[in-house]
């Protein structure tokens, strides 16, 4: 069976990985792996994240998010050092005008693709490995 990676985020955050609006993973560790990387929302769930995104975008969030699931994919492309309080010279991302870049390993997530139907699961702490999802139906979009 073929697998790929995963990292479990916790929701608000996941939500808004796989809507699109953020496409930075912010952790205290950096990984050398770059490719596919399925995204596991975990069971916990914090309201002040929820509001957190609710300022950055200026909209709702919806409160029903899928928890303990696999909720898709998205291309992990680089892994960069970030303090905000420091801006990088050379900052190809834009990190310093991301409201969602707080360091201080920054994750650059590009090309989310939530799944028709999320998968439920446990989650891990760290990396892991799932069944590759590629070859399963996404949403439109």
């Amino acid at each position: 069976m073929k697998m790929m990676k995963a990292i479990t985020i916790q929701q608000y955050w996941a939500w808004a990985i796989m809507a699109g609006h953020k496409g930075v993973e912010n952790r205290t560790w950096g990984t050398s792996y770059r490719g596919p990387l399925a995204i596991h929302a975990g069971q916990s769930i914090s309201l002040m994240s929820r509001q957190i995104i609710q300022r950055i975008l200026g909209r709702d969030v919806p409160v029903d998010c899928p928890r303990g699931a696999l909720l898709g994919v998205v291309d992990l492309v680089d892994v960069v050092r970030f303090n905000p309080h420091q801006p990088l010279l050379l900052d190809p991302y834009d990190l310093a005008g991301d409201p969602f870049a707080t360091g201080p390993m920054c994750w650059i997530l590009r090309n989310p693709r939530a799944l028709a139907e999320p998968i439920p699961m446990r989650g891990q702490l760290g990396l892991f490995e799932v069944a590759d999802l590629l070859g399963t139906a996404f949403v439109a979009g």
